[in-house]
């Protein structure tokens, strides 16, 4: 059976924030599918651009999980926004920018902690 592989970005800003997704009473970082024949750099481009409506560059990989109950693989990447280029559009309302102080007290979904605290060890 083919795997679900599912991309997951910690994007940040200028000034050092994180972009995340309010879902119910907890947060996450986006994520998405990639297309069959896509490639990866390509899926978060396309997908945080149609989301977000920003455009970014990609940084590292942070990690890669593979969740065999669920038959899924997911690859967290590090991304920048690129401030040359303005957003095609206004960020949805479910999308913040959180410092790393304020993400210290939000409730984050697993495995969502451990990706931001590698991707700031990483960017820092």
């Amino acid at each position: 059976m083919k795997k679900d592989v599912k991309i997951v970005a910690v994007l940040f800003n200028n000034d050092n924030k994180i972009l995340l997704e309010k879902h119910k009473d907890e947060f996450r970082l986006p994520s998405s599918s990639i297309n069959d024949n896509e490639r990866i750099e390509d899926a978060f481009k396309r997908f945080l651009l149609s989301d977000t409506g920003l455009t970014v560059e990609m940084l590292s990989v942070i990690s890669a999980y593979n969740f065999d109950e669920i038959n899924q693989v997911s690859i967290a990447f590090a991304l920048t926004t690129l401030i040359k280029h303005k957003p095609i559009m206004e960020l949805p309302s479910r999308y913040s920018w959180y410092s790393k102080n304020e993400i210290k007290v939000l409730k984050i979904q697993f495995p969502y902690r451990e990706i931001i605290a590698r991707a700031y060890f990483k960017h820092e």
